[in-house]
C-alpha cells in the first residue's frame, strides 16, 4: 500500500508570490554574485503548479522582472 508522504526544506527559505506576466527572477546573493532564474507555469500538459519563487537565506534582494520588462524589487 502507498503512504502519503510530507517533506519540508532544511533550512529556513522566503516564499515570493509571483503576479501572471512574472517571468525572470534575479537574486543577488550575499557573496555579491548575481543568479537568474527563468519562472515558468507548471512542467507538464495542464499543470497546476503554484506560480511562487522560493528563496534560501544566502539571498539577499531579489528583482523581479515581466513580460514587458518592469522590474520590481523584494528584499
Amino acid at each position: 500500500k502507498n503512504s502519503l508522504r510530507f517533506f519540508e526544506y532544511r533550512f529556513p527559505v522566503k516564499v515570493i508570490p509571483m503576479k501572471a506576466n512574472e517571468t525572470t527572477a534575479l537574486l543577488k546573493l550575499k557573496n555579491g554574485k548575481i543568479r537568474r532564474e527563468e519562472i515558468g507555469f507548471g512542467s507538464s500538459f495542464l499543470s497546476q503548479s503554484a506560480h511562487n519563487l522560493v528563496i534560501s537565506s544566502d539571498v539577499q534582494s531579489v528583482e523581479i522582472i515581466d513580460s514587458r520588462g518592469i522590474k520590481r524589487v523584494v528584499k
